[in-house]
């Protein structure tokens, strides 16, 4: 006589097995072997936003969805370009939200730290902003919400950046001496980038020193142009970029980020 919840249990251990099997394979792969590690360490944090408000089978499916995503960008022609440029695309999605969680004192001029409480504001006045309200399943009808939404994405933006950033170093894109590494110079300005534009949909004067401060935030932007070139060491053609444009020593000049 047939057994169907036998036959359910049975099925449902092959598929755990078939799952750890997996699992070992990624565990002792070079490239997403670290990546693995890194989103198990951060969501398992219990001290760490994510970990604090994700269930289980919401962090099972977050490694399951930046792992595939890795898979995919990693299969492409030129994994190391593929890669760059998929850290690049969060880097900018996780500035974005970033600069909104970001407080006084911030990590480099042209960042004020104090948009925080114009949220509500940005929602009306910048497009990409109220579409990302607009788009969420709860109605945004309070502070509160609208600030746990935005840590919530800032918190997954950046989880993803950081994971790519380990398939990035584990493929020898980067450069060992900090005032070369192009990572952190390169988010730096997406931030510097968000916030005057933020601050311009508001009516708010920049904080960015200097004269001609929107060219100077345009160019806070141009690293992805300067990505899609191929260059090899990006941080230093961005720099030769912006000397050229405005006769003076980048801001990331010398400084180990």
């Amino acid at each position: 006589m047939d057994d169907p919840a036998g036959a359910h249990m049975l099925s449902k251990i092959v598929e755990r097995l078939k799952v750890n099997k997996l699992v070992k394979a990624i565990e002792r792969d070079p490239l997403r072997g670290p990546a693995l590690t890194l989103l198990r360490d951060v969501l398992n944090d219990k001290r760490q936003g994510l970990a604090k408000n994700f269930s289980e089978e919401g962090k099972q499916r977050l490694t399951a969805e930046c792992l595939t995503d890795i898979d995919n960008v990693l299969a492409q022609s030129n994994p190391v370009q593929a890669v760059r440029m998929r850290t690049i695309e969060f880097m900018l999605l996780s500035a974005k939200f970033d600069v909104l969680v970001m407080q006084p004192p911030t990590i480099f001029q042209g960042l004020s730290g104090e948009l925080k409480p114009r949220i509500p504001d940005l929602a009306r006045s910048d497009k990409e902003l109220g579409d990302f309200f607009y788009g969420l399943d709860e109605p945004m009808d309070s502070f509160d919400k609208m600030w746990d939404a935005v840590l919530m994405r800032y918190w997954v933006m950046n989880l993803y950046v950081n994971a790519y950033n380990t398939v990035r170093c584990a493929l020898g894109d980067y450069q060992a001496d900090k005032t070369k590494d192009w990572l952190r110079p390169c988010y730096i300005s997406f931030c510097i980038w968000h916030e005057n534009t933020y601050r311009t949909s508001l009516a708010l004067p920049s904080v960015i020193s200097g004269e001609n401060c929107d060219m100077r935030a345009l160019m806070h932007s141009t690293w992805m142009n300067r990505a899609e070139e191929g260059e090899k060491f990006l941080r230093r053609s961005w720099e030769q970029s912006w000397e050229e444009c405005f006769g003076e020593q980048s801001p990331y000049a010398g400084l180990a980020l």
